[in-house]
This record gives C-alpha cells, structure tokens and sequence, in this order.
C-alpha cells in the first residue's frame, strides 16, 4: 500500500505537465550503449537500450532477465521476457532508465532544472493504462554520477537521493526496478504486452516542453495474445445479445411492477 500510495503522489507531481506538455520530436535509436556506462549496481553490462538524445538529454530504457542480464530485445525497442516468479514478489525481468542531462560533456542543466516523467503501463492486455511518476522523487535507491563515473559505481546513498543528486553536481541518474515491487496488481505469472515510456521536459511558466523522449515494449512469454478477427465478431454478437437480454429482463421487470 505504500509504494502505491508513493507512485500516486508521484504521479500527482507531474500530471499536470504532463498535460502541458509539448509534443516530442523523438529519434528513437535502438540496441544502443548509454552515457557513460550502467553505474547502479556492479556487473551491469552496457547495451541493447532504446534511447533519445536531444538537447544535449539522453534517456534510456530497457528491460533484462534478473541476474542473468539477457536484454531479449528484438532491435526494434520491444523486448522478450518470460513471465513467472524470479523470487519473493518480483518478476523474472527486470525494467531499466537511464537519464543523462549532459550527454556531450559541454555542461548543462542538474535534476532541480527539470521534470522527470516514468510512464508503466498496467494493462497487461494490448491496450494501455499508464500510470506516470517522478522515479527520482518515488525511489530512495537511484544511482548518480557523472560523464566520468564508471560501470557499477553510481552514488545510491540517501543523502544523494534526497535532493536528486543536485548538491553534488550529479546529472545522471539510473535505476533497475521489477513490475513486482510497484504493488500495482500487476500479475507476473500471465503473458503481457507492457509499454513504458521516460520523458525528460524543461518546465516554464507556460508549460512543459519535452526535452527528450524515449518508450519500450516488454512482450512478455511472446505479448498478450490478441483476439482473431472470427473471435472479436463472436464478441461483438455476444455483448449485442447481452444488451437484448438486459433490455428484455428491465421491460419485463416494468410490467410487475
């Protein structure tokens, strides 16, 4: 209950900018390496991320099997995993950011300069219900660093967390975290089309503007299977006949009256 109630108070942070928003000239790239290596944890390898660099903002996404690192993209930003249980709550895959407001090295803005956007769909069908957060204001265990820090040595002390990196002149910031741990009702164990998107946008007293943008698709034991053309026609017959039945049972309920 408290993660969901952190994720919604996150999402109350930026709903509106995401409504005001400007559209994103996104130029998605895929399998690609981020900037300047994966810094949480330690024996994270680099690569297979779907990534956006504009405006001198690179932001990542990815998903991975747990402790085992396989990526199982298929190089045009989606991804196969295998649904089941890796251990306690958590799911078998992993869902990876990465944020980097200083791609080039020419200098730039730190985290109290923008708005950062989370997007995780919880529709495990092929439709969408996103819900959308600040990961950096929702999780406590965000790796910071810079262009020059190296794999697995990101800054996750609370003291970092707490002002998003910015009293250390921090500008990335990255994370791994498990669709089991949101406390979403998310059910691990199912096959599962989820769409996540990360976006990165400069506030003003106008609105937002999207500085960078980037989305992934995890198919998970090959996406949620999607109904055959005959089987959408028998549903559509069936729900018609179901309204009938309910008109007919109200009408009939009018005349005892």
């Amino acid at each position: 209950m408290e993660k969901i109630q952190k994720i919604l108070a996150g999402l109350a942070l930026v709903a509106g900018c995401a409504l005001s928003a400007g559209p994103a000239q996104a130029t998605i790239m895929y399998d690609q390496n981020v900037t300047p290596d994966v810094i949480f944890g330690s024996g994270n390898s680099n690569g297979a991320w779907t990534i956006d660099t504009q405006n001198n903002v690179e932001v990542g996404l990815r998903a991975k099997k747990r402790f085992v690192g396989t990526t199982g993209s298929n190089g045009d930003g989606s991804y196969n995993q295998e649904s089941g249980i890796s251990s306690g709550s958590a799911a078998k895959w992993n869902f990876e950011f990465a944020i980097n407001l200083d791609a080039n090295g020419s200098g730039g803005r730190l985290f109290n300069d923008v708005l950062v956007m989370l997007s995780v769909d919880t529709d495990p069908s092929a439709a969408t219900n996103f819900v959308s957060f600040d990961p950096l204001s929702v999780w406590s265990d965000n790796a910071y660093g810079t262009n020059a820090t190296a794999n697995g040595a990101g800054d996750e002390s609370a003291a970092t967390n707490s002002d998003r990196g910015v009293s250390s002149g921090f500008y990335v910031a990255q994370n791994s975290q498990n669709i089991g741990w949101l406390g979403l009702g998310m059910n691990v164990m199912i096959p599962a089309t989820y769409d996540f998107r990360l976006d990165v946008l400069a506030p003003s007293e106008v609105g937002s503007t999207v500085l960078a943008s980037t989305r992934m698709r995890v198919l998970v034991d090959g996406g949620a299977a999607v109904p055959e053309p005959s089987e959408l026609a028998l549903l559509a017959l069936g729900l018609t006949g179901l309204g009938v039945t309910r008109h007919k049972r109200k009408r009939d309920r009018s005349r005892t009256k």
